[in-house]
């Protein structure tokens, strides 16, 4: 096991412990130069945002649409009921059964005669 070694500073002085790499403020502007330049970025990636929104409102209104023609078919189908519901309370009990037999009858008619 390594023991670390400890300094005080009385041991190290006046001496700067820091260096400064060789060249290093000359090729400060043009290291600093590259890595500010903007990078190109490609078409795709500039798309994807604009394209998962496309998709997005494309399902919602799909969604809409189906669920709107449910809404709409229900309500055709209560008002169809309510339709039946009320041309029955209208309806004699006697007219409800001349016209079942004899639509019956016309059935039995058009089946006998083929």
């Amino acid at each position: 096991m390594e023991t670390k070694n400890k300094y005080s500073l009385n041991q190290i002085g006046n001496r700067n412990p820091f260096e400064v790499p060789e060249n290093y403020f000359e090729e400060f502007a043009v290291h600093m130069d590259e890595l500010i330049v903007p990078k190109k970025t490609p078409l795709i990636r500039m798309m994807k945002p604009w394209l998962y929104m496309a998709a997005m409102f494309t399902g919602l209104l799909l969604v809409g649409n189906v669920l709107l023609q449910s809404h709409k078919s229900s309500q055709l189908q209560r008002q169809s009921e309510a339709y039946d519901a009320y041309l029955m309370s209208q309806l004699d009990e006697s007219i409800y059964y001349d016209y079942y037999f004899t639509e019956v009858n016309a059935a039995e008619e058009n089946q006998s005669s083929r």
